[in-house]
């Protein structure tokens, strides 16, 4: 039997709406005064902090009369993150089902994602449960072509953007390591000069290193190169036993090393 059609009129616009559309395939259907937000905080945009973007939310709610019930944050995560890569968004998700909430809204459409194609997977996500993904600024929450276009060039100006950031850090880091300046966690075979700044080969962990690519060279695993260290008395910087994760360190160091007995 087929389905009723649904009035679309003056007094029912949020009908035209693509979320609107969607919403059509639920059984029941999600309320749009029900909104559950979704904050992104890394480490590019510092002032965009998740208690800012928190009251940029509630202010929006508060001014078009809609209900926050629920907000869920990832703390250091890129904008270029897939949504596996990213626990609060899966939770923002299942609270979009689980409360029937018609929008997740977010403060600014980058804290989404800085990348076009994550924010279009997002995007299909969040219209999977029937809702429409908004932001507090009001850019992107246009519908038809128009709002298709802004939310595109705003995607679009955002992986730029994230682009410009990673050049220009990886050019500074760079410009560091040329200089043997610290630019990470001090590698295996080397530590800190005096001065704080630049590294210095360590006789002893020099030698360690050396044993552990001995070793590796043998076809020795990971856990048994380990514990052999452990055994001639090498310990980790913290005075414990060594872990595979340590020798998977001392096997990257670019340190020059004579060879072990």
């Amino acid at each position: 039997m087929p389905k009723p059609a649904v009035a679309v009129s003056a007094a029912n616009p949020d009908l035209t709406s693509p979320s609107s559309r969607r919403r059509r395939r639920f059984q029941q259907p999600v309320c749009d005064d029900v909104v559950v937000g979704y904050c992104r905080a890394s480490k590019d945009r510092q002032r965009l902090t998740p208690a800012v973007q928190l009251a940029a939310l509630r202010r929006w709610c508060a001014e078009n009369g809609k209900t926050l019930v629920a907000n869920f944050l990832d703390r250091d995560v890129s904008g270029a993150s897939g949504v596996m890569q990213r626990p609060g968004l899966l939770l923002a998700l299942a609270a979009l089902r689980e409360h029937r909430a018609g929008t997740l809204l977010v403060s600014v459409r980058d804290r989404i994602a800085r990348s076009v194609a994550v924010a279009s997977q997002i995007e299909a996500l969040v219209g999977v449960e029937g809702a429409a993904l908004r932001c507090a600024d009001g850019i992107g929450n246009g519908v038809g072509p128009d709002g298709d276009l802004q939310r595109g060039i705003a995607d679009v100006f955002a992986q730029h953007e994230l682009g410009k950031i990673r050049w220009r850090t990886k050019q500074a880091l760079a410009l560091k390591k040329s200089r043997g300046e610290l630019t990470g966690s001090v590698p295996w075979g080397f530590k800190l000069s005096s001065d704080g700044i630049h590294l210095v080969p360590d006789k002893r962990e020099t030698e360690a290193v050396a044993w552990a690519k001995r070793l590796h060279r043998r076809g020795r695993s990971l856990r048994d190169i380990a514990a052999t260290l452990d055994a001639r008395g090498v310990r980790s910087r913290s005075g414990g036993p060594l872990w595979p994760a340590s020798i998977q360190s001392m096997l990257r160091s670019e340190v020059k090393v004579t060879t072990m007995s």
